[in-house]
């Protein structure tokens, strides 16, 4: 569920005698194998439907950096033990990480991305920072309430959805999967920052 009054600090509060048991850096362009800058497009408009030939470019950081990014299966592993379930996986972490290169880093293969794991006595908290220039996270959280208010879908045709609410018209699962899951979400430092805190219940 999205927060904007949980900041990291409030986070550590609630989950106790908080240390950091993980820092990554991720910049995909140092990764062996990396396929070619030209395959990564930045983003197009949310006012035009993406083109079938598209989508695998669309998509093509997010499973090569699932594919060689070992430490998330390592945090969800971590997140699992922490609050004694098996019923926690990667999707949301997937999510943030998706948006933080393809949204943040505008599909730049030679910026960095950063992930740090906190954990405490009770929970954790994965801090994921791009290297963009941020957005308005909370005119957008705004805005989607008022989608959801609406009863409007996400993946709706562009001229289905009201001119202001035209930033979900193509995307915006990002701000599905942070709503409806079972993690708190935060955002700061204008949005290029990221907070997920899994606490024990």
């Amino acid at each position: 569920m999205i927060d904007l009054d949980l900041n990291l600090e409030k986070m550590f509060e609630l989950i106790g005698d908080t240390r950091l048991v993980r820092f990554d850096v991720l910049v995909p362009l140092e990764i062996p194998n990396c396929p070619p800058s030209a395959l990564w497009k930045p983003p197009r408009e949310y006012l035009v439907p993406p083109k079938d030939y598209e989508l695998p470019n669309i998509d093509l950081w997010a499973q090569f950096v699932k594919d060689q990014y070992s430490g998330l299966d390592e945090i969800v592993k971590l997140v699992r033990t922490a609050l004694n379930t098996n019923k926690i996986g990667p999707y949301v972490l997937s999510v943030a990480l998706e948006n933080a290169f393809y949204h943040g880093n505008q599909n730049n293969p030679a910026l960095p991305v950063t992930v740090k794991t906190f954990q405490g006595t009770g929970g954790v908290v994965v801090r994921i920072r791009d290297s963009g220039s941020g957005f308005d996270f909370a005119k957008v959280t705004r805005q989607f309430k008022e989608v959801e208010k609406r009863k409007l879908m996400v993946y709706s045709h562009p001229e289905d959805v009201p001119k202001d609410l035209k930033y979900f018209s193509r995307r915006g699962r990002g701000f599905y999967a942070y709503e409806y899951s079972r993690p708190k979400i935060s955002f700061e430092n204008q949005g290029t920052v990221v907070n997920v805190l899994y606490a024990r219940d």
